[in-house]
């Protein structure tokens, strides 16, 4: 599902974002939404083929 890959570098965009300016929480939580995302991508693309 390319649109849950798109999703999960929104999120690591965000993350990434916030880091830069100093903010721990959104950061914590836009790169752990991102890799769960991206678990969650992978898991589906396996189960396809």
């Amino acid at each position: 599902m390319w649109y849950q890959t798109l999703v999960g570098f929104m999120w690591l965009g965000f993350g990434g974002w916030a880091s830069l300016n100093g903010d721990v929480l959104p950061a914590i939580i836009g790169l752990a939404t991102a890799s769960i995302i991206f678990t969650l991508s992978d898991t589906n693309t396996k189960k396809e083929k």
